[in-house]
C-alpha cells in the first residue's frame, strides 16, 4: 500500500514539476543490472534518506553524472575511495520503508521517469560541513540539506 502511495506521489510530482522531461532517459535507454540498481539505491538511502524527493533525485543524478563523466559503472562510482562517506564504514539498512523508497526512486531515475532537467552536478556535500574542495568547484544550487557543484 505504501509503495502505491509513493508511486502516485512521484507521478504527481513529475506531472506538476517536470512535465517537459517525462519519458526522457538519462542513460540513453541503457539497460542496468540489479547490482547497479542496488548500488544507486544504497547511495540514495545513506546520503539522502531524510531529504525530500527532489533531494533524493539530485543525489541519484550526481551518481549517474559521475558514471557518465568518468566512464565507470554505477557501483564503481559509489564505492570509489573517499567519494561517499557511508562507504568508509559498515552501514546497515535499518529503515525498511526508506530502503524500499530508495529502490523505487533509483529505478525511476535509471529508467528516466524521474530526474531534474539539465542538472549537471558532479559533487555535493551537506550544508552542515564545509569541505575545502568546494572552492575549486562551481556552485549550482542547494536542494534540501545538500549543496551541489559542478
Amino acid at each position: 500500500m505504501i509503495i502505491a502511495r509513493i508511486a502516485v506521489a512521484i507521478l504527481l510530482v513529475n506531472i506538476l514539476f517536470f512535465p517537459a522531461v517525462l519519458g526522457q532517459t538519462i542513460l540513453d535507454k541503457k539497460t542496468y543490472k540489479q547490482q547497479e540498481l542496488y548500488c544507486l539505491a544504497k547511495n540514495i538511502y545513506f546520503e539522502a534518506r531524510g531529504e525530500p524527493l527532489l533531494g533524493k533525485i539530485a543525489v541519484a543524478q550526481v551518481t549517474i553524472n559521475r558514471m557518465i563523466y568518468k566512464h565507470m559503472t554505477l557501483c564503481d562510482v559509489v564505492y570509489q575511495k573517499n567519494q561517499f562517506s557511508w562507504t568508509n564504514t559498515k552501514k546497515r539498512i535499518l529503515d525498511k520503508k526508506q530502503w524500499e523508497y530508495s529502490i523505487y526512486i533509483a529505478k525511476a531515475v535509471l529508467e528516466g521517469r524521474l530526474y531534474i532537467k539539465e542538472f549537471k552536478a558532479l559533487y555535493f556535500h551537506s550544508v552542515n560541513i564545509k569541505p575545502n574542495w568546494r572552492y575549486k568547484k562551481l556552485y549550482l544550487k542547494t536542494i534540501g540539506k545538500h549543496k551541489f557543484y559542478m
